[in-house]
């Protein structure tokens, strides 16, 4: 029989972590190690347009090339404790364990976030396995248990995303900062029901996005209209 002691390290597995998305353009990233396990955090976090430093004296050939193209800052050196001036996350990815804890202690004095590959027990965050299609970013992860499952399971969730997902959001995103700034009470819950619907009516029929987007903004421009008329 487990002890409650036992018992509550399985909570903390469990549950232990909080989902947050960070705003990107405020980062200031450094990623320690120039091997395969860097070319992965790398090649997830420059979706976001994060910025991003790798530091490693030798480097795989995506990280060179992304360092060419201007996408990441690469450094050909070893780490230096002046590396992490003014960075917001530091993700140590070497494959020397010690390194990586101290980099972790350096960062701990620092008020700088950190994560380490060699124990996530050691950092504050953990990376995600993430699906991205336009705004819309669906997050999977295992807390730490079993990180490669999270990638199967990714896989099986994005091809349960209609392909038009990413566009389909944006054109609510537009239709929503309309909604919001001209109408009032039940007015915007209406429009904000219509929209829903053309958000339904998308994705399980596979109706033409701007067909769709055309009649609920007529039905959304409608409702101004009326709500305009019964005032005077």
């Amino acid at each position: 029989m487990a002890s409650n002691k036992d018992t509550d390290a399985n909570i903390v597995r469990e549950s232990g972590f909080v989902p947050l998305l960070l705003i990107s353009e405020k980062q200031n990233i450094l990623v320690v190690g120039g091997g395969k396990a860097s070319e992965i955090k790398v090649k997830g976090l420059a979706e976001s347009g994060s910025r991003i430093t790798v530091v490693s004296p030798v480097a795989t050939d995506y990280l060179v090339e992304r360092s060419r193209e201007g996408l990441i800052s690469l450094i050909s050196r070893n780490f230096s404790e002046s590396d992490l001036e003014n960075r917001t996350i530091t993700i140590a990815s070497t494959s020397d364990p010690g390194l990586n804890s101290r980099i972790g202690e350096l960062c701990k004095r620092k008020g700088i976030l950190f994560s380490s590959v060699s124990s996530w027990e050691e950092g504050d965050f953990i990376i995600p396995a993430n699906i991205r299609k336009g705004p819309l970013i669906v997050s999977v992860s295992t807390s730490g248990n079993f990180p490669k499952f999270a990638g199967r399971i990714r896989n099986l969730v994005s091809e349960s995303i209609n392909e038009h997902a990413g566009e389909l959001l944006l054109q609510m995103g537009r239709l929503r900062e309309k909604v919001i700034s001209t109408l009032n009470g039940s007015e915007r819950s209406k429009a904000l029901e219509i929209m829903d619907s053309m958000f339904s009516k998308v994705l399980t029929s596979g109706a033409d996005i701007a067909t769709v987007a055309g009649e609920a903004q007529e039905e959304i421009d409608s409702l101004g209209t009326r709500n305009g008329e019964e005032e005077k």
